[in-house]
């Protein structure tokens, strides 16, 4: 599993709440907000998406924090601007909230910005608190939410005999939400999508990833992902298609970025897997040069344990 985007892709929001629910309630022009945030995003105007951010946060704080410091991963995320994790961060980490979802909330980001930075303690203490916030409330996007915990909390127990396993049913679940959900549709859809993978059901995740591109084509996240599903599915030429082109976009938008150091880890490997050694070492030759060493820390764990696995590195 690529841990480091498990929840950043996560946390690309889509945006929108059952009206009848009283948990994550808006005022109407703070629901307007929340759109334009949105739609920046999925537009990758993130400018305009964190001064949106900065306008909700004057009228809501607690809203308004996570939305904003949502805006600012969802930078990273695509651009690779590793300022933005540090300004997120500081931005939730100082506050604290009265209303019990938004604190769920802050306290679910606060633990992937602590993953990222390494400090696996501490994303396992909030992220555990995220997660007995939201299991009792009585919304099925907070239930999301908490399945995500406990789906690998699960696991730690589920090989036991005599153990049942709930992990069927809750992606089951969770799957369901995705689809009703549009508002944090693709932050529960993705998290689904790397469940199915830990599992080795890559024709579902892909099936899932293909549902969530629907609702945003040409996503660069998703279209990774969709790569690493047919990577998994022996699909080598189509997944190295998808990564060439990413690549290629990504040195254009934001040259040697993470997402292009990813694409590049990527190909590497499918081409070796796929038995083309020459078009393989064109790929693997970029990663001695001083611009890798200085995004390394940032790099998906997964996909540099599997490139030193397969001596690319």
């Amino acid at each position: 599993m690529n841990s480091r985007f498990f929840i950043f892709t996560l946390l690309l929001p889509l945006f929108c709440w059952a009206a009848s629910s009283k948990v994550f309630e808006l005022l109407p022009v703070e629901d307007e907000l929340v759109d334009s945030i949105a739609i920046s995003i999925l537009q990758q105007n993130y400018a305009v998406a964190e001064r949106q951010g900065a306008r909700l946060f004057s009228i809501n704080p607690q809203a308004g924090a996570n939305f904003w410091a949502l805006a600012k991963l969802a930078n990273y995320n695509d651009l690779g601007d590793t300022n933005k994790v540090y300004e997120a961060k500081l931005l939730l980490d100082t506050l604290e909230f009265s209303k019990e979802e938004w604190e769920g909330l802050r306290l679910f980001q606060v633990g992937f910005i602590e993953g990222l930075l390494g400090n696996g303690m501490r994303a396992a203490t909030r992220t555990r608190a995220a997660a007995k916030i939201f299991k009792p409330l009585d919304n099925s996007e907070a239930q999301a939410f908490y399945f995500i915990y406990a789906f690998y909390m699960e696991a730690l127990s589920a090989w036991i005999p005599g153990v049942s396993d709930k992990r069927p049913e809750m992606l089951i679940e969770l799957e369901k939400i995705t689809h009703n959900s549009v508002r944090f549709g693709s932050v529960i859809g993705s998290a689904t999508v790397w469940m199915y993978f830990g599992r080795k059901e890559y024709d579902k995740a892909l099936n899932l990833v293909d549902a969530l591109l629907k609702k945003s084509p040409q996503n660069p996240a998703f279209l990774q992902m969709r790569a690493d599903m047919l990577f998994r599915l022996e699909e080598y030429d189509a997944a190295a298609e998808i990564y060439e082109k990413s690549a290629t976009y990504y040195e254009r938008k934001a040259p040697k970025s993470l997402r292009w150091w990813c694409a590049a880890g990527n190909l590497a490997r499918i081409y070796q897997e796929n038995d083309k050694k020459e078009l393989s070492q064109r790929w693997i030759d970029h990663f001695s040069s001083p611009e890798f060493q200085k995004i390394k820390k940032w790099m998906p764990p997964s996909l540099m344990k599997d490139l030193k696995r397969r001596k690319l590195l």
